[in-house]
């Protein structure tokens, strides 16, 4: 059974120049998650600058301490972000956000961002299937 990483909010996001967008990356329905070891973004690096990203709270609902590790390179348009409990014998389950991205909007035009990759793995170590295609759409005026 996979896992499907949605981004929050759905559909198009409409935004003007130098204003913030956030965007969070939301897992359905997971089931023993540990470690994301990495989730790789893509998006126009000419429209949109990341400045942030956040540790969402599906990981550390039931108190679990959370490591973020993050590598945001807006030169070429892409981040990667690593998160994995620290201190939980088990894995979290449930619908929630694993991250929120924080860009700036920087130019006009349609700016696709997409999951390029999701690594997940569960509590014991084994890789948990993740549906391709996750997408989400910033128009900036």
């Amino acid at each position: 059974n996979a896992l499907t990483l949605v981004f929050s909010p759905g559909g198009d996001v409409e935004t003007t120049v130098g204003s913030s967008v956030m965007l969070g990356v939301m897992a359905n329905q997971a089931n023993d998650l540990m470690t994301a070891d990495p989730i790789r973004i893509r998006y126009n690096p000419q429209l949109l600058r990341l400045n942030d990203i956040i540790a969402g709270d599906l990981l550390t609902r039931d108190g679990a301490a959370v490591n973020i590790s993050k590598d945001i390179r807006n030169e070429a348009g892409e981040a990667t972000v690593t998160l994995s409990r620290s201190s939980a014998g088990t894995g979290a389950s449930g619908t929630g956000t694993l991250c929120t991205l924080v860009f700036q909007a920087v130019g006009k035009g349609a700016a696709p961002v997409t999951v390029e990759n999701a690594s997940l793995t569960d509590s014991k170590q084994q890789a948990i299937r993740v549906n391709p295609g996750t997408r989400a759409g910033v128009r900036v005026q």
